[in-house]
This record gives structure tokens, sequence and C-alpha cells, in this order.
């Protein structure tokens, strides 16, 4: 199994407490989310319809869907409120220094 491969997505003073960013990472694109100091990333799109979280509402480490109000917890990207059944994909996070990298997705085996 080969390790993680990371790379620099956004500055962390980009990130300010309470607000989100989309991000390129690889060929997709994920939400980078400061909560209590932390850097959280998730994919950018909602898994119950098209609807780019970005533009939805973040309270606490929940983040709500422009489309339908459905929402996602950002640590473990598990749905909290339907219509979101499906969990969101989340990225692994490193800041070093200045700099926020995400792993890109590992392809699954199957």
């Amino acid at each position: 199994m080969s390790a993680q491969k990371f790379s620099r997505v956004a500055s962390a003073a980009e990130i300010e407490e309470g607000c989100m960013k989309c991000v390129p990472v690889g060929e997709s694109e994920a939400v980078l989310a400061r909560v209590g100091g932390t850097i959280h990333a998730f994919e950018a799109i909602c898994t119950h319809q098209l609807a780019y979280l970005e533009e939805g509402e973040l309270v606490g480490h929940e983040v709500f869907c422009p489309l339908h109000n459905g929402s996602f917890d950002i640590r473990t990207g598990a749905p909290v409120k339907r219509p979101a059944a499906r969990a969101l994909k989340i990225y692994a996070v490193k800041v070093e220094g200045d700099d926020v990298l995400l792993a890109e997705p590992v392809p699954s085996a199957d």
C-alpha cells in the first residue's frame, strides 16, 4: 500500500473561522472549512442532488445543502439531516506552515 500523496490547495490564512472555500483536488473539487481552528475538507457536491455545498450554510461542524437543506457532519461526512442519505467523501488534511495540503482520493480496489 502506497503512502497518500498530498498537494497544496490553499493558504491557511485564506480559510477564516466559520467560513468555507472550494478548491481543486486532482480532477475533482473539495470544500475547506475552518471550525474551532481546525481545517476540514469534504467533497464539494452534495450526494443527494447536484448542489455546491460551499453555497450552503456552515453551522458548527454541520454543512447544510443550499438546495434541499439536508446536512452533513464535515468531520466524518455522515449525513445528519435528510434528504441527505449518502456520506460525503472526506479528504485528509495537513497544514504545514501556511500551506493547506489535501490527499488526493485513493482509487478503490473494486
